[in-house]
């Protein structure tokens, strides 16, 4: 429900990263409901993961929309900063160390970052904000919060959330 929530908003023609791509789930999702997506990067650190991506790519026939890629997001995202329409950022745990990359991710004009974190119950989607906005402040990008929602329970008390967000230039 998550990856398919993320795919519908995907417009024509935008380049998409998906950090931490795993074996490619996102990205398969979003080629296949927006067929017409300029490119998706998928970036995957974890070698077997990114070898089962590369054959997923293969085998769902989307070698001209997937771009494999295998390394440490802080290492090559900078090949694509810049150049990106939106970044999807799956995982929670430590999401926000690499916001500086999604943000520089961005085009000039700004874009949107789909961006997940473990919250307390009691303070729900307030931390999550707070590191969004220390990031736009940095980057000196107004933020337009488009969707907060929980996404999942993790354990007691404790929920994966998304925050969904536009990031655009203030200039």
């Amino acid at each position: 429900t998550e990856r398919l929530r993320v795919a519908r908003q995907v417009k024509p023609g935008e380049v998409v990263m998906v950090m931490f791509a795993g074996v490619g789930p996102y990205a398969f999702m979003i080629a296949k409901i927006q067929p017409l997506v300029e490119k998706i990067i998928a970036i995957e650190l974890n070698p077997y993961a990114y070898k089962y991506m590369v054959e997923n790519v293969k085998l769902n026939k989307v070698e001209d929309k997937v771009v494999p890629v295998l390394g440490d997001v802080k290492v090559v995202a900078k090949r694509w900063y810049g150049q990106c329409d939106r970044v999807v950022m799956p995982l929670p745990k430590g999401a926000y160390r690499f916001l500086d990359e999604a943000f520089q991710c961005l085009k000039e004009r700004g874009g949107v970052i789909h961006f997940y974190f473990w919250a307390r119950e009691e303070d729900l989607f307030s931390d999550a904000i707070e590191h969004v906005w220390g990031y736009a402040w940095k980057y000196r990008r107004l933020i337009k919060v488009l969707d907060k929602r929980k996404v999942l329970p993790y354990a007691p008390g404790v929920y994966k959330v998304c925050i969904d967000f536009r990031a655009e230039n203030i200039y």
